[in-house]
């Protein structure tokens, strides 16, 4: 059932290439996969491309409440394209700016238990848009996209087929088992992954049949000047007091004002100890001579955003705070939310870390521009990121981040010139507490972060690349793969 989206007047395709964007999961679902897609594909559209997405994600019915979190669940539904797009517009903000249009849908939604994205065939879309080239966007599991592939396949379609997942041992062999199908003939495949670490286990997989190049996810960084640009972000706070930088509006509970400062920072002085017992933290004049920190000012304020749920790591998240924390005076805010949230809840009364580690929950990305603003340092310690778009914007907004080195977040931050990564737990921990006790190697990151921008991650080196693999699959001879 095809869906198309008002278009604005003189929106027309001139010369551009047909492309057909196949995902099992579409907006109004706001995970990674689903926003990035929505933004290439927009970014597309702009540059003068004929531009259409099929996927198994249904429209969602009238009333649908919004995502509890980011990279879950579903914008607020009408039951129409024209509904989502309001929806996902107050909600996410797209990002590459502006509203802008966006392509048509093709939702082949096929019922099944629990709303898995199984879909249906893509043979009548194949026929009735007539791609130039098929571009499948694949996951762990994505089994609306591997059909998408082989039938794009038999219908002499180019296929360029992105990864952007990391894949463990159950999705390598099964995407070992589809590439020896895939492989059998000339016809133009050429595959990607969002990531160099996303693209090893893709690398081992494919034994060199095909090419895999990697190509980052874009983003458009002139959104991130405002905040890059300015030496010390600043907001003013509803009492018309300047303070810790947090949302304006936003609960007492959540994000402390300065009026609750000198209290959040007494909370944070005499946190618990890792073992349970109470304990002073270092804090004070002594360690204010030790790393720097002017009298007054509050504590470094680490900030994570992301879903909440195993495959981020939120426990192992909140132990490194513990560890640092009980060794130097911070404060943390995690932006997020999903089914991790009530354990970490949990953990933070247990520990007695509720003064001075905040859940805010979901926030639209307005406000988590603000909350990065008002922040010293990023922290994103999962193994298994295969790229990491919030650590993206972290970085662009100017923070030192704090990273796992084989995840996908290393490549666009180098060790000691982006923020420090770490392979272990130790490593991790010891990289946060340099920099939330250095300040000076926080301000050079910072200003380095500020001054530079990650170039092939922006929107004209993405199409770019993506270009040059659509002409090469478009090759479909055997030569093409070499």
């Amino acid at each position: 059932m095809a869906c198309p989206l008002p278009r604005a007047p003189g929106d027309r395709h001139f010369g551009g290439v047909r492309i057909l964007h196949v995902s099992d999961c579409f907006l109004p679902r706001l995970g990674g996969i689903e926003v990035q897609v929505d933004e290439l594909c927009r970014a597309q559209l702009a540059a003068g491309h004929d531009v259409t997405i099929a996927t198994a994600t249904p429209c969602p019915p009238p009333g649908t409440p919004p995502a509890n979190g980011p990279g879950a669940g579903l914008a607020a539904g009408t039951g129409t394209e024209a509904g989502i797009e309001a929806g996902i517009e107050a909600g996410i903000e797209a990002g590459h700016g502006g509203v802008g249009a966006r392509p048509p849908v093709d939702r082949l939604v096929a019922p099944m238990p629990w709303e898995l994205p199984i879909g249906r065939s893509l043979r009548p879309v194949l026929a009735d848009r007539k791609p130039d080239v098929v571009h499948v966007h694949a996951g762990a599991v994505s089994p609306f996209a591997w059909r998408a592939v082989h039938q794009a396949r038999h219908a002499g379609v180019p296929i360029v087929l992105t990864v952007h997942s990391l894949w463990g041992t159950f999705s390598r062999v099964a995407y070992r088992g589809l590439f020896t199908g895939w492989t059998r003939d000339g016809l133009g495949l050429v595959v990607t992954a969002v990531s160099e670490a996303a693209a090893a286990p893709v690398r081992e997989v494919v034994g060199g049949r095909l090419p895999v190049r990697v190509v980052a996810n874009g983003i458009d960084t002139s959104r991130w000047h405002d905040l890059a640009h300015t030496p010390t972000a600043q907001f003013q706070h509803p009492t018309g007091t300047q303070g810790p930088q947090h949302p304006a509006g936003a609960p007492a509970a959540q994000f402390p004002t300065e009026a609750q400062g000198p209290q959040f920072l007494a909370g944070v002085q005499a946190a618990q100890v890792p073992g349970g017992a109470a304990a002073q933290v270092p804090g004070g004049a002594a360690a204010q001579v030790a790393t720097g920190t002017p009298a007054g000012r509050l504590p470094p304020h680490v900030v994570a955003v992301g879903r909440l749920a195993p495959r981020k790591e939120p426990m192992n998240l909140l132990r490194l705070l513990r560890e640092v924390g009980a060794t130097t005076p911070i404060r943390a805010t995690i932006v997020g939310d999903g089914p991790a949230r009530p354990r970490m809840e949990r953990y933070l009364r247990r520990h007695r870390m509720t003064g001075w580690v905040r859940l805010t929950g979901r926030l639209d990305r307005s406000t988590v521009r603000t909350v990065l603003a008002g922040a010293d340092v990023f922290l994103a310690p999962a193994a298994r990121e295969s790229f990491g778009l919030a650590a993206l914007e972290a970085r662009l907004a100017g923070l030192p981040v704090v990273a796992q080195a084989g995840s996908g977040v290393a490549d666009f931050v180098e060790s000691g010139r982006e923020g420090l990564l770490g392979r272990t737990f130790p490593e991790m921990s010891a990289a946060l507490l340099r920099l939330t006790n250095d300040h000076r190697l926080r301000h050079r990151i910072t200003a380095h972060n500020r001054a530079t921008e990650p170039v092939g991650c922006t929107w004209p080196a993405v199409l770019e690349a993506f270009g040059d693999c659509y002409e090469l699959a478009s090759a479909k001879t055997p030569l093409a793969h070499l």
